[in-house]
């Protein structure tokens, strides 16, 4: 459907192998682009994550929501992409090629995460053939797919 919510996954060339396209997922991203964001102790950024918060149940309200579900469902957003930001790398990290650079096939991939049909899932998006991808942080994939409220076992999930 074209929405990045967990995962990203898209085609590039492989960075080791130019010859060779390959599926890149780049997992984890948060609404807050930046890991810091979620992980600084200071009263600044204990701020800025409370004006967050507030912003999600302000958007979750405009869909509808009522005010109190709003919040507690702000609350989850927030818990979810703190998990996610532990999961990922820092900004100095993520400025080296070699970081990033996870080679694995698609059985790998099962492995790594595996209460999700990755099988299922290329099927779905009309990509049934992948046999490898990057996967650029391999703690944030888990993350992700393992995290309270992401796609646990079910048709299509793992079962």
């Amino acid at each position: 459907m074209g929405v990045n919510v967990l995962f990203r996954l898209h085609s590039t060339q492989d960075a080791k192998n130019s010859s060779e396209v390959i599926g890149w997922d780049r997992s984890g991203r948060t609404g807050p682009a930046d890991r810091d964001y979620y992980t600084k102790t200071d009263e600044k950024s204990a701020k800025i994550r409370e004006q967050y918060i507030s912003h999600v149940a302000k958007m979750l309200e405009l869909l509808g929501d009522d005010a109190n579900k709003a919040a507690a469902e702000a609350k989850t957003v927030m818990a979810l992409e703190t998990k996610l930001a532990e999961a990922s790398f820092t900004r100095v990290e993520r400025r080296y090629p070699d970081k990033l650079y996870h080679k694995m096939t698609r059985d790998e991939l099962q492995q790594l995460t595996p209460n999700f049909s990755w099988q299922g899932y290329f099927t779905g998006m009309g990509y049934p053939s992948i046999d490898n991808l990057n996967v650029a942080v391999p703690k944030s994939l888990r993350a992700a797919i393992l995290s309270p409220g992401s796609p646990g076992p079910g048709p299509g999930n793992g079962e």
